[in-house]
């Protein structure tokens, strides 16, 4: 059947009018509607930069150390994790609202959960770079020069996403 084509049912209804009488058969009209959307767009304009901002965040995780040999040659110190992280976290909300602009709904949609689990790895890192140069940093941090915390950024991120989407869909 075509768009705007009609067709001929018999119903043994009265589709809750009370005053209805004609059981015979009734011409119905059927429109189908299409609709496309391009992946395309939505993924360079959101998730690209979400990815390199991810990335970044990453390669800044990779330069936290306490070994004086590391610290030489990468400039690490906390305030510039806490300035990195900021200008990061900045970027992301400015994404993120407008991401929030174009799609004007009340409620939470998916690709915001890839926002709110960025600013909670933001404030990881922040976090992580905080305990590391305390006088007495936590036995996870200090071993090996954060290895634990630089080997598992991927995992717990990419088991943040899995999950949100497992309960989502």
């Amino acid at each position: 059947m075509q768009n705007g084509e009609t067709s001929v049912n018999k119903y043994n209804s009265n589709f809750g009018d009370i005053h209805f009488t004609s059981h015979d058969k009734s011409p119905e009209l059927y429109f189908n509607i299409e609709l496309s959307r391009s992946i395309l767009n939505p993924f360079i304009g959101h998730l690209f930069p979400l990815a390199v901002v991810l990335l970044m965040l990453y390669a800044l995780v990779l330069t936290i150390s306490r070994q004086e040999s590391s610290l030489a040659i990468t400039g690490f110190n906390v305030s510039t994790v806490i300035a990195a992280c900021s200008a990061l976290f900045f970027i992301l909300l400015i994404m993120h609202v407008q991401l929030r602009d174009e799609l004007a709904v009340n409620a939470i949609v998916y690709m915001e959960y890839f926002y709110l689990v960025s600013y909670i790895t933001i404030l990881m890192v922040t976090v992580n770079a905080v305990l590391l140069l305390q006088d007495m940093p936590m036995k996870m941090l200090a071993f090996k020069d954060n290895l634990i915390p630089k080997l598992i950024y991927w995992p717990i991120l990419l088991v943040w996403i899995f999950i949100i989407t497992a309960i989502l869909f």
